[in-house]
C-alpha cells in the first residue's frame, strides 16, 4: 500500500515537472534591441523595461528581452543586420534615421498593420512624417520631445522682469537688462552651438520659426535668424562657450545659476526631476519655468525639431514571432500607456489623444505637447536621406558666425552653395525643395 502511494506521489511529482517544462518551453521570447539603458532607477531605459514587464503580465506565455546597444552603434548594428538578416523581433531607431534605415532594407513596410490598427490619424502630422518613406509607413513614433525657453524665475525677479520673452526683439531687450544688472559670471542666455547635431537642432527653432529653410540658408530668413544667434555671443548675452557646449553642460549651468535662460529640452524633467519639484518647490534647486522658444513677431508659431524614437518589425523577421512582436508595439504605442511613459521620461506622446492624459498629470510638459503639434522631423524639412550633410554643412557655417570668422550673411552663403552640390541636378534640388516646404507647410496647418 506504502509502496503504490509512493509510485503515485512520485507520478504526480513527474506530472507536475514535466509540466512545469512544457509551460516554460510554450513561452515566445521576443528580443528587443534599442539604445536605452535601463541601469539607472527612472531613465527611459528603465521606464522601458517597466512596460515591458506589464506587457508580460499580461501574457504569462510571453517574455521580451531587451538588448542594448550603445547610440553611437546602433545604425552600423542595424545595417549590419540588415545585410545578414539577423534581426531582432523589434528594431528601434531615433526618427531622423527612418528614411536612411528604410531604404537601406532595414524595416518592414507595415502600412497595412497600422491601416488595420485604426488610430493613424490619432498621430500628431510631424510623428506620421518622421515614420514615413515613399508613402509607406515604417514604424511608430512612441514618444518625442522637443525644445523650449527654460528661465530662472528669481533672476527675473531680482531685475524687474515680469515676464518671459516672447519675440526675438523681447529676447534681446530681457538679455540687456538682465546683463546690467547680472553679476560677474552670470550670462543671461545659453544655447548649445557645438560642431554636433546639436548646434542645428537647437537652431532650428528660430530658422524654421522664421520661415527658413536648410536648403535656402542663403535667404534672408536663415541670415536673420543667424544673426540673431549671432548677436547674442557678440554682445555677452550668451558666452563664447556655446561654441563647444553640448545639451548637458546647460542644464549644469542653469543649475549652478550662471546662466538665467536656456535652450532645453523636455527629457530632463523625468520622473526624478518631477519628485524633486514635489518634494523641494522646485527642480535642480533652481525656481524656474518653462516657455516657449521666442519667435520672430508676436502672433507667430514657433516651429521646433522633433526628436523620439521609433519601434517598428524588421524587414526580415521570424514569421511566427511577428505577430507577438506588433501586439508589442501596439502596446506601446497605446494611448494611456503611452502617456504614462511619458510622464515618467519627461517626454511628450506623439497621439493626440495621449497627450491630453499627459498634460493632465504633468502640466508642467505642457508646453512641450503643444509645441509638439507643430514640430517637424527634421529629414522631412531637410532633404530627407541627405539630412545628415545637410546638418553638418549648416552647423559649419554657425561655427564660423558664432566664432566671428564669417558674418552671417556670408558664412550661410558659403553653407548655402554646399548643400546645392549635394545634388546630382537642379531638378534633384527644387524637388527637394519642394518636399521640404510642403513639410513644414503641414504642421503649420
Amino acid at each position: 500500500m506504502k509502496f503504490i502511494r509512493f509510485i503515485s506521489c512520485l507520478s504526480i511529482a513527474i506530472l507536475l515537472i514535466f509540466s512545469t517544462i512544457v509551460f516554460a518551453q510554450q513561452k515566445t521570447t521576443i528580443t528587443v534591441q534599442t539604445y536605452w539603458s535601463p541601469e539607472q532607477p527612472w531613465s527611459t531605459g528603465y521606464v522601458l523595461i517597466e512596460a515591458f514587464k506589464q506587457y508580460e503580465k499580461l501574457h504569462p506565455d510571453v517574455e521580451i528581452k531587451h538588448i542594448y546597444v550603445p547610440f553611437g552603434d546602433l545604425v552600423k548594428k542595424l545595417i549590419t543586420q540588415a545585410l545578414t538578416g539577423d534581426f531582432p523581433d523589434i528594431v528601434f531607431a531615433d526618427n531622423p534615421d527612418i528614411q536612411y534605415l528604410a531604404r537601406a532594407g532595414v524595416f518592414k513596410d507595415i502600412t497595412k498593420l497600422v491601416q488595420e490598427w485604426g488610430v493613424w490619424k490619432d498621430f500628431i502630422p510631424g510623428s506620421q512624417l518622421a515614420v514615413t518613406y515613399r508613402n509607406k509607413i515604417y514604424a511608430l513614433h512612441q514618444s518625442t520631445n522637443n525644445l523650449a525657453l527654460w528661465y530662472n524665475k528669481d533672476y527675473f525677479k531680482q531685475v524687474g522682469i515680469a515676464s518671459p520673452p516672447e519675440t526675438w526683439d523681447d529676447l534681446i531687450k530681457v538679455c540687456q537688462k538682465l546683463k546690467a544688472s547680472l553679476p560677474a559670471g552670470v550670462y543671461p542666455i545659453g544655447f548649445s552651438a557645438r560642431n554636433t547635431e546639436e548646434a542645428t537642432w537647437q537652431f532650428e527653432p528660430f530658422l524654421w520659426s522664421n520661415n527658413g529653410s536648410l536648403l535656402q540658408l542663403d535667404r534672408a530668413e536663415a541670415i536673420d535668424a543667424l544673426a540673431l544667434w549671432t548677436t547674442l555671443v557678440k554682445e555677452g548675452y550668451a558666452p563664447r562657450d556655446v561654441l563647444n557646449w553640448g545639451q548637458g553642460d546647460l542644464t549644469q549651468y542653469f543649475k549652478n545659476k550662471q546662466l538665467v535662460m536656456i535652450i532645453q529640452g523636455c527629457w530632463e524633467l523625468s520622473k526624478l526631476g518631477l519628485e524633486d519639484y514635489k518634494n523641494k518647490g522646485m527642480i535642480f534647486g533652481t525656481n524656474f519655468d518653462v516657455t516657449s522658444i521666442p519667435v520672430p513677431k508676436k502672433g507667430m508659431k514657433p516651429v521646433v525639431p522633433m526628436g523620439g524614437e521609433c519601434f517598428t518589425l524588421p524587414a526580415k523577421g521570424n514569421p511566427q514571432k511577428e505577430k507577438i512582436a506588433w501586439d508589442i508595439i501596439k502596446f506601446l504605442n497605446d494611448a494611456k500607456n503611452m502617456a504614462d511613459f511619458c510622464a515618467n521620461t519627461g517626454r511628450v506622446p506623439t497621439r493626440i489623444s495621449a497627450t491630453d492624459l499627459l498634460v493632465k498629470e504633468r502640466p508642467d510638459l505642457k508646453v512641450f505637447a503643444q509645441q509638439a503639434k507643430t514640430a517637424v522631423p527634421r529629414p522631412a524639412a531637410g532633404a530627407g536621406e541627405r539630412y545628415t550633410e545637410v546638418s553638418t554643412i549648416t552647423r559649419e557655417g554657425i561655427q564660423k558666425a558664432l566664432a566671428g570668422t564669417l558674418p552671417p550673411e556670408q558664412a550661410f552663403k558659403e553653407a548655402a552653395e554646399k548643400i546645392k552640390k549635394l545634388f546630382a541636378t537642379t531638378e534633384e534640388f527644387n524637388k527637394a525643395l519642394v518636399e521640404a516646404r510642403n513639410a513644414l507647410s503641414k504642421v503649420r496647418k
